[in-house]
């Protein structure tokens, strides 16, 4: 993976570690930390400034498809091959929840700008909503007739699409 310098547009990075394809990046709100999902079953961590590596996020068998930092920082948010988005603390990188979510892979994840809802998009047809806290399931929201594959808020928090 490459990381860019925006306004020159040279490259400043080569990030190594992933195994196998990159699916998403996410840079942390205070711009500090990039995280990246792999095929290769991990999120990886890495300074934004220097390129280097942080840490490894392991606990999946399987791809890791999107990753989505909370507008805090303090949660990273993983979605995955096998149905579930993981929680992790971003400081001490632990996992915080599993959440079990959809019947067939998740594509993608959001939090709402407040922080106060996570939501997770699948192939299922369906997108869930979470409170970002307690884990707990708020809604499930049907009607699609095809996959999600990408989940955004609008800046109120009033709206997912």
């Amino acid at each position: 993976m490459r990381l860019w310098d925006a306004a020159s547009g040279s490259a400043r990075a080569t990030l190594e570690g992933h195994t196998n394809g990159v699916t998403s990046v996410a840079f942390s709100p205070d711009g500090a930390t990039l995280a990246s999902a792999g095929e290769d079953g991990t999120v990886r961590l890495w300074d934004a400034a220097s390129g280097s590596a942080r840490a490894t996020l392991k606990g999946r068998t399987n791809q890791v498809w999107s990753v989505a930092f909370s507008p805090d920082g303090a949660t990273l948010a993983s979605a995955g091959e096998d149905g579930t988005v993981r929680l992790w603390d971003a400081a001490s990188r632990a996992a915080r929840a599993t959440l079990e979510s959809h019947t067939h892979r998740v594509r993608g994840v959001a939090f709402s700008p407040d922080g106060a809802t996570v939501a997770s998009a699948g192939e299922d047809g369906t997108v869930r909503l979470w409170d970002a806290a307690s884990g707990s399931a708020r809604a499930t929201l049907e009607g699609h007739t095809a996959s999600v594959r990408g989940v955004a808020f609008s800046v109120e928090s009033r709206a997912v699409v």
